[in-house]
């Protein structure tokens, strides 16, 4: 946090009005209008600037400029040149910043440098969304209820200012999750990704998870049906509660089937087991 007030620019301005305007055409209408008016009177531009300072517009010139006890956080050319920075960056991704320059005042507030923005804001989320398979897409799309579905839609989705970054990459989360289970076949709630989410399942397991029960939930669903298995039936809940929450019945269930069966088994995929008795990777042979 800036404990005092930062200089004021200190390039000396020489002429007239007109002269005047170009120098300081970065300076919003009302503003520039003011420091003109107060310098062509004191020929002072200190006393220019303090004026601005002073004038009950200067929070809707440089909003989130002005700390709790009145000082500045940024010079007016400083502030300026860190909004043109988070205009580029926008820009960068496709996105018009006539749309967010309402909250750049939440971005000085927070002391959110041009780097910070950019870098660890901006482009870690276009990332995701740029990487992210077509499924993952149509799904946080739905989440949003976009029907134009391109990447600036997602992105303008994304950086929603209602949508803390917490939220934002719980959403992503949730999408990338719901996305690797539907191009693996399977349609779940939202509710059931977020129950999945809350467990610790990111993306990288969702698609591991999603693809072995792709291959082995229909193999042991026909040897639950062919060795009269009480439950009758495997889906990929059942398999979910034994390769991910580790349920000690399920993975017993999956080996004793195995067991049952298991050169059919064999025919499609090997396995080995954990410490702990789980399946684990399941891989085509």
């Amino acid at each position: 946090m800036t404990t005092q007030d930062p200089e004021s620019p200190t390039t000396t301005p020489e002429g007239g009005r007109q002269d005047l305007e170009v120098i300081y055409s970065w300076l919003p209408q009302g503003a520039l209008d003011l420091f003109i008016s107060e310098y062509l009177r004191t020929g002072n531009a200190n006393v220019a600037w303090s004026a601005i300072r002073k004038d009950y517009r200067y929070d809707e010139w440089f909003p989130g400029n002005r700390t709790e006890d009145g000082r500045v956080r940024y010079s007016e050319e400083e502030y300026s040149k860190i909004v043109a920075s988070y205009d580029d960056a926008l820009i960068g991704v496709g996105l018009n910043p006539d749309l967010y320059r309402s909250r750049y005042g939440e971005l000085i507030s927070g002391e959110v440098s041009p780097y910070e923005f950019e870098n660890e804001r901006l482009m870690p989320i276009y990332e995701r969304i740029v990487s992210a398979t077509d499924s993952i897409q149509q799904y946080y799309a739905q989440m949003h209820g976009i029907s134009n579905l391109t990447t600036q839609s997602l992105m303008a989705a994304a950086l929603d200012p209602s949508v803390g970054n917490a939220v934002l990459n719980q959403q992503l989360t949730l999408a990338e999750i719901g996305g690797e289970a539907y191009e693996s076949g399977y349609e779940f709630s939202v509710q059931r990704v977020e129950e999945l989410a809350a467990a610790g399942m990111d993306r990288a397991q969702a698609d591991s998870l999603f693809t072995d029960a792709a291959r082995i939930v229909p193999i042991l669903d026909t040897l639950a049906r062919r060795h009269n298995d009480p439950d009758d039936n495997f889906d990929v809940e059942e398999f979910l509660s034994a390769e991910f929450f580790n349920d000690p019945a399920e993975n017993r269930r999956m080996r004793r089937m195995i067991s049952q069966d298991r050169a059919s088994f064999r025919d499609k995929v090997a396995t080995r087991t954990s410490a702990t008795g789980s399946l684990t990777g399941l891989i085509a042979e």
